[in-house]
């Protein structure tokens, strides 16, 4: 029978909203619906909502890097890992560009993937399995690690180097963020304006799902709602 497992979806898809336009990191429009699925795109995001981070983020790429969350977008889904407070797969999807939480960036195109779709699905299932949402951690398995590791494994490389070169120089620091939520805790006082919490939701995905909540992002992502959904759609 079709195999079934817990994944999040995002803001877009759960109220309803049109897709976000893609755009290059110069601001210059993309058409991705003109690229084949298989095509694969890497969508960054400044981490909240707030105008805060954002000029945080464009102080820092002058120089080489920021703090960002991403997301792999392939056949029409993207893809991302965030905490989860409770035993469960942190791999979840939304719609492109529609990560909950965070002000949509950029989006890279990464190359093209030959696996084949339901390849691509199995792939997914065992990411799954193996990337488990209360093991996350804000420096050494975030999603931007997330995000690198679907994309070697599709065949195209990991993310450009400017998106996670904060959380890499980071890792040889090491010690501040040695478990999830000590990372997850750390993060806030990084970008208070990001709504993140253990678990419960205060917003209108919560009442839709009536579920616990796991973060995404660089350590410090949204809520997101988790509902059923299947691999193979």
């Amino acid at each position: 029978g079709e195999e079934r497992v817990v994944v999040a979806t995002g803001r877009c898809a759960m109220l309803g909203a049109v897709r976000v336009p893609a755009r290059d990191t110069n601001g210059n429009p993309i058409d991705t619906a003109r690229y084949p699925g298989n095509c694969v795109w890497v969508n960054v995001y400044d981490l909240g909502e707030n105008k805060a981070m954002q000029r945080t983020n464009a102080g820092l790429k002058m120089f080489g890097g920021g703090l960002y969350h991403a997301g792999i977008e392939i056949h029409g889904t993207e893809w991302s890992y965030g905490y989860l407070d409770e035993p469960g797969t942190g791999v979840h999807k939304c719609q492109p560009r529609c990560a909950y939480g965070h002000t949509y960036r950029s989006t890279t195109k990464m190359g093209f993937t030959k696996l084949s779709q339901p390849q691509v699905n199995k792939l997914l299932q065992k990411l799954s399995e193996e990337w488990v949402g209360m093991e996350y951690n804000l420096i050494e398995q975030n999603c931007l690690l997330f995000s690198s590791t679907f994309g070697e494994m599709l065949g195209v490389g990991r993310i450009p180097s400017w998106v996670d070169r904060v959380g890499r120089t980071a890792a040889k620091v090491g010690g501040a963020f040695s478990t999830p939520m000590a990372g997850v805790r750390k993060a806030a006082a990084f970008a208070p304006g990001v709504p993140w919490k253990r678990s419960g939701f205060e917003n209108e995905e919560a009442s839709a799902t009536k579920a616990n909540g796991f973060s995404t992002g660089f350590g410090m992502g949204a809520v997101h709602g988790r509902d059923s959904g299947s691999w193979d759609e």
